[in-house]
C-alpha cells in the first residue's frame, strides 16, 4: 500500500474509534457526525468519504466486533453445541463489554423498520448460526431431519431475548450466564447426537 492508502486507513480507523467511544459515552441518539469528526480530529467531509450516514458506522463497528468471533466459531473443532455456544457467549460478552448504553440504543433503533442497521446484525448472526448448523448437518453431526431454519430461529430468539432482557432491566440481568445455561442444557441436548 502507498502512503495515501495508509493515511486513508488511519483516518477511517480514527473515525470508527471516535464513534465507538462517543456511542459508549453518550449513546447513538445523542451524538452527531460533527461530534465524531471533532473527536477523531478530522474534517466532516472525511466522514462522508467512508460512511453515508451515522448509522452506517454502527454497522461497521458491529462487523468489526464480531468478525473474529464468527470465524473462530465456524472453524472450531469442537462439537456443534460447543461451537454455537462459543459464538453466542463470546458475542454477547462483546456487547456487554461495549456497554449497556450502546446496546440499549441499538435495541431501540433495531425495531424501527426504516433503519437498516438493526436488521444487519440480526442477519449477520442468523448467517453464522445457519452456516454452523448446515455444516454440522452435512457432516452427520446433527440429525438430517432437524430444520435448520427453525433451529436457527429458536437460537436467535434465545440470544436476542437475553440481550433484550439485559437492556430492559438496565443491566441487572447477566446475558452471558443466561446463554451459558441455555447452551449447557437445552442446546446441547437438542444438537448433540448420542
Amino acid at each position: 500500500m502507498g502512503k495515501r492508502q495508509d493515511a486513508a486507513l488511519v483516518t477511517r480507523q480514527k473515525i470508527i474509534e471516535a464513534a465507538r467511544e462517543l456511542i459508549a459515552e453518550k449513546g447513538l441518539d445523542n451524538i452527531n457526525i460533527l461530534d465524531i469528526t471533532n473527536r477523531a480530529g478530522v474534517s466532516k467531509g472525511s466522514f462522508y468519504t467512508y460512511f453515508k450516514h451515522k448509522e452506517a458506522i454502527v454497522i461497521e463497528i458491529t462487523h468489526d466486533n464480531f468478525r473474529d468471533i464468527k470465524q473462530k466459531s465456524i472453524e472450531g473443532n469442537s462439537d456443534i453445541s460447543s461451537r454455537i455456544s462459543q459464538y453466542l457467549t463470546e458475542s454477547i460478552q462483546k456487547i456487554v463489554d461495549t456497554g449497556l448504553k450502546m446496546a440499549q440504543d441499538w435495541v431501540r433503533n433495531a425495531v424501527v423498520p426504516s433503519l437498516k442497521f438493526g436488521n444487519d446484525k440480526l442477519e449477520y448472526d442468523y448467517a453464522a448460526i445457519r452456516t454452523m448448523l448446515e455444516d454440522a448437518q452435512e457432516k452427520g453431526e446433527i440429525d438430517g431431519q432437524l430444520s435448520i431454519h427453525d433451529t436457527a430461529d429458536w437460537i436467535m430468539a434465545e440470544y436476542y431475548g437475553s440481550l433484550l432482557n439485559w437492556c430492559i432491566s438496565d443491566g441487572k440481568t447477566n446475558p452471558v450466564n443466561t446463554l451459558k445455561t441455555f447452551s449447557e442444557t437445552i442446546l446441547k441436548s437438542l444438537l448433540n447426537r448420542s
